[in-house]
C-alpha cells in the first residue's frame, strides 16, 4: 500500500518539476532576450493604441417606438376588421428594410448626391441594410431601430426619417387598403342586387308558363287518372254488353238475298257502320263510296225479319247507345294521356322551378353577406381614418449621439496589450527553438553523453549595468502611459479625445486611412 502511494506522489512531484523548470527557463529566456522582448511587446501596444484611435469613429442613433392597441378595438371586435399586433410586428422589418422605403430616406435626406451609377447606389442601400438593426419585443409591444454611421447628425436624421415615412406609409396604405376594400364591396353589392332582381323575373316568367301545372297537386293528378281508368273499364264492360244484346238480337232478323251479292255484302256493312258512326266517319264515307262506284242494275233484296217491333227498338237503341260508349271511350283516351302527361311533367316543373329558387337564394345569402361585410368595411374605414386601431407612438426620437460607438478603445488596448505580451514571449520561443547550442543537463543525458560536474551561473545582484537599469525605466514609463491610456478610456474620459485636433493626429489619421482604402 505504501509504495502504492509513493508512485503517484512521485509522479506529481515530477510534474510539477517540469512545470517550474519550463517556467524558469521562460523567465530565463526573457531575461536573457529582455530588450527584444520589451521592444515588441511595446511595439504591438503601440500599434494597438494607435489604431484605436486611427480607425473611424462611428456613432449609433437609436429610437425606440410603441405598437399602440387602442381600447376600442375590443369595442368593435366582431364588428369590424382591423390589423392585429401580431401581423404589424411581422410585416415591420421587412416593410422598414424595403428598398422602396430606404429609397424614399435616401432621397429625402440626400444621401444620393455622390451616387453616380445604379450600381453605387444599390451598394447604398445594401450598405443601410447592413448598418440598420431593428429589434422587436413582442411581449411589451416595443421595437427599436439603430443605424450606425461615422457622422451622428446623419445617424439620427436617417433613424428618426426612416421611422417617420414607415408610420406615414403604413397608416397611408392601412387607409388605402380599407377605401379600396370599401370600393370593392359596394360594386359586388350593386352586382349581387341585379343578379337577385334577374332571378327574381326568371322565377316569375316561368310561374307564368308553367302555371297551370304548378297550380296542380301530383295527387290529386293521381286520383283524376285512376278515376279516369275506372270510367273506362265500366265503359268497356258497357260496349260488351251492347255488343251482346245487338248480336243476339241481329241473330233473330234472316235476309234473302235476290240479286248481286257484292251490293248486298257493301249495303250490310254500311248498315252495321252507319248503327255505330255518323256518316261523317271515314269508314262510314269509304263504304257509301264503294256502293257508288258498283254498276246499278234490277238487283232486288228481300228481309224476313220474326224481331218484333220491341226487339226492332231495342237494337235500334242498342246500336246508339253502343256508338255513344265508343266515342266517350275516345274522349276518356284522350284525358287519361292528358292527365298522364301532366303527371309527368310535374316534378320536372317542381325540379326547375326548385333550382331557380335555390339560385336565387345563393345569390341572396351572398348579398347579405357582402352587406354585412360593408358595414364592417365602413367602420374599419373610419377606425383607420381616425387613427382608432393599432398605432405607432414614438416613445424616445433618435437623438444626435455624443459617444461612439466603435472602435471600442478600451478593448483593442487591452487586447494589444495582451497581444504584445503574448507575440514577444512567442518570438523569444521560436528563436530558442532554432538555437542549436545545450542548455541543460537533460540534453546532454538524453544523448547519452556522461556530466562529470555541472557549475551554476551565480550572478552578482549589485552588478547590473547602466544599460539596463535605462532600459527598465523606459519601458516602464512607457508601460504605464499604456496602461493610462487605457484607464482613461476606460473611465470614458474625454482628454485624449478632445487633445486629439490640437496635436495633428486627425491629419495622420486622414493620410493613414487613404493609404489603406
Amino acid at each position: 500500500m505504501s509504495q502504492n502511494h509513493q508512485e503517484p506522489d512521485r509522479t506529481m512531484l515530477d510534474s510539477y518539476q517540469e512545470s517550474n523548470i519550463d517556467i524558469q527557463r521562460y523567465l530565463g529566456l526573457i531575461r536573457a532576450k529582455l530588450p527584444l522582448f520589451c521592444g515588441i511587446a511595446l511595439c504591438v501596444m503601440t500599434c494597438a493604441v494607435v489604431a484605436s484611435y486611427v480607425l473611424p469613429k462611428k456613432y449609433e442613433a437609436k429610437s425606440t417606438v410603441f405598437i399602440e392597441q387602442n381600447v376600442i378595438n375590443d369595442l368593435v371586435k366582431g364588428i369590424a376588421v382591423t390589423p392585429s399586433m401580431e401581423a404589424k410586428i411581422k410585416v415591420l422589418k421587412v416593410a422598414m428594410l424595403s428598398r422602396t422605403m430606404l429609397l424614399e430616406v435616401i432621397r429625402e435626406l440626400d444621401m444620393d448626391l455622390s451616387v453616380k451609377t445604379d450600381s453605387e447606389l444599390e451598394e447604398l442601400i445594401d450598405t443601410l441594410q447592413k448598418q440598420t438593426r431593428i429589434s422587436l419585443d413582442e411581449e411589451r409591444g416595443v421595437f427599436t431601430i439603430s443605424y450606425t454611421n461615422t457622422d451622428p447628425r446623419l445617424a439620427s436624421n436617417f433613424v428618426n426619417t426612416l421611422v417617420r415615412r414607415y408610420i406615414e406609409e403604413n397608416t397611408s396604405s392601412k387607409r388605402e387598403e380599407s377605401l379600396e376594400a370599401t370600393r370593392f364591396l359596394a360594386e359586388q353589392i350593386d352586382t349581387f342586387k341585379q343578379r337577385i332582381d334577374k332571378a327574381d323575373a326568371n322565377i316569375n316568367a316561368f310561374k307564368q308558363e308553367k302555371g297551370m301545372v304548378l297550380a296542380l297537386d301530383e295527387a290529386i293528378v293521381r286520383k283524376e287518372i285512376d278515376d279516369v281508368q275506372n270510367e273506362l273499364e265500366a265503359l268497356n264492360i258497357r260496349e260488351h254488353e251492347l255488343q251482346a244484346t245487338r248480336n243476339l238480337l241481329s241473330a233473330k232478323t234472316h235476309v234473302v238475298v235476290q240479286t248481286d251479292t257484292e251490293r248486298l255484302q257493301l249495303e250490310k256493312q254500311l248498315a252495321e257502320l252507319r248503327t255505330q258512326y255518323s256518316e261523317s266517319h271515314p269508314d262510314v264515307r269509304r263504304a257509301v263510296k264503294a256502293l257508288e262506284a258498283l254498276p246499278s242494275g234490277s238487283a232486288k233484296r228481300v228481309t224476313r225479319s220474326s224481331l218484333s217491333d220491341k226487339d226492332q227498338r231495342e237494337l235500334e237503341l242498342a246500336g246508339i247507345e253502343l256508338s255513344a260508349v265508343k266515342k266517350n271511350k275516345d274522349l276518356l283516351h284522350n284525358s287519361l294521356e292528358e292527365k298522364k302527361q301532366i303527371l309527368r311533367e310535374i316534378p320536372v316543373v317542381q325540379t326547375e322551378l326548385a333550382e331557380l329558387k335555390r339560385t336565387k337564394e345563393n345569390e341572396t345569402l351572398i348579398y347579405q353577406q357582402l352587406v354585412a361585410r360593408y358595414g364592417q368595411s365602413e367602420v374599419s374605414k373610419q377606425m383607420e381614418l381616425q387613427d382608432k386601431a393599432v398605432s405607432f407612438r414614438v416613445i424616445d426620437p433618435a437623438v444626435m449621439p455624443t459617444s461612439h460607438v466603435s472602435p471600442k478603445r478600451p478593448l483593442i488596448i487591452g487586447g494589444g496589450i495582451a497581444a504584445g505580451f503574448g507575440l514577444a514571449l512567442g518570438v523569444l520561443i521560436l528563436l530558442d527553438m532554432f538555437n542549436q547550442s545545450i542548455h541543460s543537463q537533460d540534453q546532454l543525458r538524453s544523448m547519452h553523453i556522461p556530466v562529470l560536474a555541472s557549475i551554476p551561473r551565480i550572478g552578482r545582484p549589485d552588478h547590473v549595468s547602466a544599460r539596463t537599469i535605462g532600459l527598465f525605466a523606459v519601458c516602464g514609463v512607457y508601460f504605464l502611459c499604456i496602461l493610462a491610456v487605457l484607464s482613461i478610456e476606460v473611465l470614458g474620459l474625454p482628454y485624449i479625445e478632445n487633445a486629439i485636433p490640437h496635436i495633428g493626429i486627425e491629419a495622420l489619421k486622414t493620410k493613414l486611412m487613404t493609404m489603406i482604402l
